[in-house]
């Protein structure tokens, strides 16, 4: 405390009188203040305290002490306030590892149930790997046999620090479920046949969670056996039968969530696309072995077009490359593909379908009117300096291309553009998404997607279109495609 003293030393002063009244008086009262100066007054807040950052780590566990002890009397209002403030500590990564686990503890003895549910969910947003080896080894010591589920949730995003037959999460599932092998107990939560206990036996899985099995399958299991099981299982989930619907038309079954939610929203919503029944049209592409004759989710749109609408079904793909050879390109410079923005030099990354894709794409920027259009919405881009524009090239209901425009769900700075849900549904149904780099007329250094771009083709399994300024009557206009194929198409003028 900083201060030391002699109790036998003060008693031996005061007996012999060698203090007066006054200062006998005045030395208790000081001790006084010292020794109640040592007890701790509870906060007035303690659930502030408990959440404050910028406190010491023991200032924060003892306003947690002080809440477990005045929790009793607190409000519903209070303890809904309480609750929700646990959780923030748990799932927010901020927060110290030793403020966390006490968090979880109070949880779980508040409500068990809940916190099981909530951490299948929740669990996504944890990326300190201390933390979740705590949750795990917690769930291994309980044998919490539903939290399965959870690191099913988790194991689906990649890590830059395990393989996949190291991962902690592949260790937890083979430890809850010492029966079954791991491809088994993935294989049951995405078919929809796991059972977690038997009290609540499928322990609010949801698509989520089965879409997070599926795409950790792709990644362990051979394409050949993921089809051989989805033929073989017995399905209990929406998004199974989806994939065994379009196994029968598709080379490549979707990896990714986003390709498995396209596939949901084009079998069971009215889009003019058609129903079901009406895919058996994907069976007249009929592409040859050479070169790539991969059918994915992204294709179907522009396939079915061509099927039903094309004057010419042939797969086009000696007019795209005498187009694209044709045309002069303006290579980004900041980029590893600067160099190979032509089909030539990435042939083996162009499948058939691709060609056809290309095709309605070519078609659509040489229409006058969507020429029209497209310069229209870049000069309304280029005055607008808090966010890029962009929308879908499709077709309306005369089958006639079209560039059809979407607010940006957001408005962040210039050089970027947020995807709406409106925009994602029409692309489903479409032909590409767009957008503009439209800064400035002069923005020849910026031809090309970025960075960003490309992330957004790979993470949506989706082929996109990005139109650059050259000058005020020209747009560059590069097209590309997940795994950072890029192919420029030339220049389109201000008609």
């Amino acid at each position: 405390m900083g201060f030391f003293f002699n109790h036998s030393y003060i008693s031996e002063l005061i007996l012999s009188h060698k203090f007066t009244n006054n200062l006998l008086i005045l030395c208790l009262s000081t001790l006084a203040l010292i020794f109640t100066g040592c007890v701790t007054k509870p906060y007035a807040d303690p659930i502030s305290v408990m959440l404050d950052t910028s406190r010491p780590g023991s200032s924060r566990l003892k306003a947690m002490i002080q809440i477990e002890e005045q929790q009793q009397q607190f409000t519903p209002q209070q303890s809904k306030r309480y609750i929700k403030s646990l959780n923030g500590l748990v799932w927010n990564d901020s927060h110290p590892l030793e403020i966390r686990q006490k968090a979880t503890k109070t949880l779980l003895n508040i409500n068990k149930q809940a916190f099981l549910e909530t951490s299948n969910d929740l669990i996504t947003i944890v990326d300190q790997w201390n933390m979740l080896n705590y949750l795990f080894e917690l769930a291994i010591q309980e044998n919490w046999k539903s939290y399965t589920i959870a690191a099913t949730h988790s194991w689906a995003r990649t890590s830059q620090l395990y393989s996949d037959d190291v991962r902690p999460e592949r260790k937890l599932i083979e430890t809850l479920n010492p029966d079954q092998q791991t491809e088994k107990v993935l294989l049951d939560i995405f078919l929809g046949n796991y059972k977690a206990n038997s009290t609540n036996p499928t322990f609010n899985i949801t698509q989520r969670h089965q879409i997070a099995a599926w795409i950790v399958l792709t990644r362990i299991m051979s394409e050949q056996d993921l089809y051989a099981a989805l033929s073989e299982s017995k399905r209990n989930s929406i998004i199974a039968d989806d994939l065994f619907t379009m196994k029968q038309y598709l080379s490549q079954l979707p990896k990714e969530r986003e390709g498995l939610l396209w596939l949901n929203f084009i079998l069971h919503q009215q889009t003019r696309l058609g129903n079901s029944d009406n895919f058996d049209d994907l069976l007249q592409f009929k592409p040859e072995s050479s070169p790539k004759k991969e059918l994915q989710v992204r294709h179907i749109p522009s396939v079915l077009h061509n099927v039903r609408t094309g004057p010419n079904r042939a797969i086009p793909m000696s007019l795209v490359k005498q187009y694209v050879a044709k045309q002069q390109r303006y290579p980004r410079v900041d980029h590893p593909h600067k160099d190979n923005e032509t089909i030539d030099l990435q042939t083996q990354l162009i499948s058939q379908a691709d060609y056809i894709v290309l095709m309605h794409v070519i078609q659509t920027i040489n229409t006058p009117l969507v020429r029209q259009t497209l310069f229209n919405q870049a000069d309304d881009d280029i005055l607008d300096n808090t966010t890029e524009l962009g929308g879908v090239l499709t077709w309306d209901s005369n089958n006639q291309p079209i560039a059809q425009p979407f607010a940006p769900e957001i408005k962040a700075h210039d050089r970027k553009f947020y995807a709406s849900n409106q925009l994602i549904e029409s692309m489903y149904t479409g032909l590409a998404h767009y957008h503009f780099h439209a800064q400035d007329h002069e923005n020849a250094t910026y031809a090309g997607p970025g960075k960003g771009d490309l992330s957004f083709a790979n993470r949506l399994g989706t082929h996109a279109v990005v139109f650059t300024f050259i000058d005020k009557n020209t747009l560059n206009v590069d097209y590309y495609q997940p795994g950072g194929v890029v192919i420029d198409l030339g220049t389109i003028s201000r008609p």
